[in-house]
């Protein structure tokens, strides 16, 4: 014994323990001590990496994983084996030592868990050093696919998905940037991230690449740990921007769901002028037809059947009601009970607001009829028009309502109130327009509540 104390942080053979090379030293005193905090900050950011998902928060997404992903490059640092190290010599050689040994003796401690594992095309015309990268890229984990041209490229993307496609710049007959340059023009194949490797070392090479739309370009000789990061940061980036599209299109539906109950609610002129920031929503229409319905004999049949069948009749009728609203291009406001209501001419005006209007009220009066045919039931409705002017606006601030107010729809409901059950009672004024289009028949002298005597008429039907 010569009595010299054993330095464990002198790795040169002399100082070795017998049996016992430079790595062995790292294993039994680098490694513990690097491999706990980097294995605490690895689980650490992996934590804070889901919370960041159920949050969909993706912003903290994409910081965490630049600090997971440089945890992750150095501790496969610190814990690449000595054979895996005779590859990367190998692999910056360009070449294979005779029977390919350090392909077959490579070691299997190397920590394949680490980052997210893919899908991998990897296009080389040297099949030496094709190999060579399949091999690093498989012992990382990754399902790696290998094609010599570009155009055995493009026949093996037609039959498989991938997740990252790794090219040489120099192939046989199509180079790297034209693989690059197809696949970033078709449909299909444009959201596969792509990485170029090349032995020129340039920076105009790099950047005629980025702007080609390669994600990423790594110069030979290739680091097989610098290759392991720069391939689980592209496929994290594939993965975060799928979350970010599912998330989109997510939002996409949500927003065309909100947009369907808005105009379920509201006129779509109306909608789109609160979506554009108006707080205060009121217009004044000068020529506007409104009409009141109730369905006489609802009250009775009410007491008869159950609530799931009232609730379900009424449904029926006031959706065929819907659907002739949309037919005559009219716009329902709301319904109380077993009324109705509906008014032409507004929120876009239009001159034949009254015989819209009417043919509607008419259109009405069919649809009972045919509900009393198919459920054996013998209801009627009252119907009151009148024309006039009017205010409309949205009120609310939760549950908002377009509504109509003025001295015409209190007279429209008065026609309706003071109306007769299976006829379409109408002002005077409303009759003015109407009469060359439309029968009728006179009633006497009403005496209406806040109006006084009126003239009134029933709307009989169409002149042919």
């Amino acid at each position: 014994m010569s009595g010299k104390k054993f330095n464990p942080f002198d790795i040169s053979e002399k100082q070795s323990p017998k049996g016992s090379g430079a790595d062995n030293l790292l294993q039994i005193y680098v490694r513990p001590e690097l491999n706990k905090p980097l294995n605490r900050l690895i689980g650490r950011c992996e934590l804070f990496l889901e919370r960041a998902r159920a949050k969909d928060d993706i912003d903290t997404l994409l910081e965490i994983q630049k600090i997971l992903s440089t945890a992750k490059y150095l501790h496969s640092i610190v814990n690449t084996s000595e054979q895996m190290r005779h590859a990367k010599v190998e692999l910056e050689l360009g070449h294979l030592s005779p029977g390919g040994n350090a392909l077959d003796h490579a070691s299997s401690q190397q920590d394949s868990s680490i980052g997210d594992c893919g899908s991998l095309l990897v296009v080389d015309r040297d099949p030496k050093l094709l190999r060579t990268l399949k091999f690093i890229l498989e012992e990382q984990g990754h399902t790696v696919t290998a094609a010599k041209s570009g155009e055995e490229a493009l026949a093996v993307l037609h039959t498989n998905e991938f997740d990252l496609v790794l090219t040489d710049i120099t192939l046989a007959e199509m180079s790297g940037i034209q693989l690059l340059t197809f696949m970033k023009t078709d449909m299909l194949w444009r959201e596969i991230p792509v990485i170029i490797l090349s032995g020129v070392n340039e920076p105009n090479t790099a950047a005629r690449c980025v702007q080609a739309g390669a994600e990423d370009y790594l110069a030979k000789p290739v680091d097989p740990v610098l290759l392991q990061a720069r391939v689980t940061t592209c496929l994290e980036k594939k993965r975060l921007r799928q979350l970010e599209q599912g998330y989109l299109s997510q939002l996409q539906v949500e927003q065309e769901k909100s947009e369907r109950l808005l105009l379920n609610i509201l006129p779509a002129p109306i909608a789109e002028r609160l979506k554009a920031g108006e707080s205060t929503i009121a217009d004044h229409f000068p020529a506007v037809t409104v009409l009141f319905a109730d369905i006489a004999g609802f009250t009775k049949l009410a007491a008869q059947i159950s609530p799931v069948e009232l609730v379900k009749s009424l449904n029926e009728i006031f959706s065929a009601f819907d659907r002739l609203a949309e037919k005559h291009d009219l716009e329902k406001i709301k319904t109380i009970g077993d009324a109705y209501m509906i008014v032409g001419g507004l929120p876009t005006p239009r001159l034949d607001h009254a015989e819209a209007v009417a043919d509607m009220a008419l259109d009405m009066q069919n649809e009972i009829r045919i509900f009393n045919s198919s459920h054996g039931t013998k209801l009627s409705i009252r119907i009151g028009m009148h024309s006039g002017a009017v205010v409309a606006g949205v009120i609310g601030q939760k549950k908002f309502s377009y509504d109509l107010w003025g001295d015409t729809v209190n007279t429209a409901n008065r026609m309706e109130t003071y109306g007769q059950a299976g006829h379409i009672q109408v002002t005077d004024t409303t009759h003015q327009l109407l009469k060359d289009t439309f029968t009728f028949s006179k009633r006497s002298k009403l005496n209406v509540k806040g109006k006084g005597d009126m003239i009134t008429y029933l709307l009989t039907g169409r002149r042919a």
